[in-house]
């Protein structure tokens, strides 16, 4: 469980960065909108971070529901991503609109956030689970 909470927070750090710059855009742009989609996220990331690191399995379920949260939209959005670039043969539409710098960018962006979330999810879940198979046996 050591692990898992200095993975996650490890990535909750990382993540925080983009995070703050997302709302630092937000603040200086006056997108009230983007600016407290930040900061839930940012206070999201760091409750399921802090939860990560106590000794109760409670807290730590809470934390990987909290990975899943964040994580699972994200995964959906990259296989309407892929089911879009398979569909059209390229990145832009049939219809010639859109930059395909932008798909790129925003794509980048995407996975910045679902890779280490997703990883977290995955490692909490089979961690969740080893754990309630030894408290059983």
């Amino acid at each position: 469980m050591k692990i898992y909470s200095v993975l996650y927070k490890i990535f909750a750090a990382v993540i925080s960065i983009p995070i703050l710059w997302l709302s630092f855009i937000g603040g200086v742009g006056h997108n009230y909108g983007q600016l407290m989609i930040a900061f839930i996220l940012l206070v999201v990331v760091w409750v399921g971070a802090i939860f990560a690191g106590k000794r109760s399995q409670k807290f730590v379920i809470t934390s990987v529901f909290i990975a899943a949260i964040i994580s699972l939209p994200l995964f959906y959005r990259l296989a309407e991503r892929v089911l879009f670039v398979l569909e059209n043969d390229g990145l832009e539409g049939p219809d010639g609109y859109g930059s395909p710098m932008a798909f790129l960018i925003s794509g980048f962006i995407e996975l910045l956030l679902f890779f280490p979330f997703f990883t977290i999810f995955v490692f909490g879940s089979v961690l969740c689970v080893r754990y309630k198979k030894g408290a059983h046996e």
